[in-house]
């Protein structure tokens, strides 16, 4: 089954960064992955396979004084997955 992760650098006011979803250890090798922006999707991710067994889904998302608290979650469909596998992360801004 495919795993994921979203790596990404502490949040600074106004920088603005890439974050990106790790999906690794599936097969076949079709995979869907997509990102939300407190559960609305955006269509500005993109996605690039990494080798065989893995694939990144890179987000621009800029931190601002507003954001703070928003939750942003990758999103990944697989054949082998009954359900979407979700990962979740919620924008903390210093």
């Amino acid at each position: 089954l495919p795993s994921a992760a979203i790596l990404y650098e502490p949040f600074k006011l106004n920088v603005q960064q890439i974050l990106t979803c790790r999906v690794w250890g599936f097969y076949p090798e079709s995979i869907t992955v997509n990102w939300f922006v407190n559960g609305t999707r955006v269509e500005r991710a993109t996605v690039r396979r990494v080798n065989g067994s893995a694939v990144e889904s890179k987000f621009l998302f800029l931190p601002e004084a507003e954001t703070r608290g928003t939750e942003l979650s990758c999103e990944v469909q697989h054949k082998t997955l009954p359900d979407p596998l979700v990962r979740t992360l919620l924008v903390q801004i210093p």
